[in-house]
């Protein structure tokens, strides 16, 4: 595992500039795109993603994406806020909370893929999509382990009952915008 090399308060810090709601100790010039993208990198690393989650980084991520479908956010923001859910979405504890996220959901899928047209921040969005939709992440299991062992093994039939519902509200959500974005053939 890799070790966290940024303290707590740092990241509390980088969540609240983020949010364009600059701290007391920001530092002049800091910018809503330069605390992104930190926090972009710190959420590649478990112990980061999760620090970024206690600071509540998905309504964060939340507040930019709809600031920017109102147009007070860059399409930036909303790349730099889909790659971070992106990221948090590989890892299992913190995927379960997004999929139970029915609002950012929903803001993702009505969203973003009908209202954006930028194309990093659109592949971002697809990122996340496909994070959520992983089902060795989303029911918990390893890489390497083959998948039908995995589930008998360490998940529960609740579980993946409970994880099954809520992955189908993100694809109901996804299905239901196709037919605007994709018009029949």
């Amino acid at each position: 595992m890799s070790e966290l090399l940024i303290e707590p308060a740092s990241i509390a810090r980088l969540v609240r500039l983020f949010l364009a709601a600059p701290p007391d100790d920001a530092v002049p010039g800091e910018s809503i795109e330069e605390a992104g993208t930190l926090l972009w990198d710190i959420s590649v690393i478990e112990e980061g993603a999760a620090e970024m989650h206690g600071f509540r980084v998905l309504e964060a991520a939340e507040a930019v994406l709809t600031a920017a479908l109102e147009g007070s956010a860059s399409a930036r923001d909303a790349e730099l806020s889909l790659g971070i859910l992106a990221n948090l979405a590989a890892f299992p504890r913190i995927s379960s909370q997004l999929l139970d996220h029915a609002a950012l959901a929903q803001l993702v899928c009505e969203g973003v893929l009908q209202q954006l047209t930028d194309p990093p921040a659109l592949s971002e969005a697809c990122r996340l999509l496909a994070a959520v939709c992983n089902p060795q992440v989303t029911t918990g299991c390893h890489m390497g382990v083959p998948q039908t062992l995995c589930c008998m093994h360490r998940c529960s039939v609740d579980h993946l009952l409970s994880t099954s519902t809520r992955l189908i509200g993100w694809l109901t959500a996804f299905a239901l915008m196709l037919p605007t974005v994709m018009p029949q053939c």
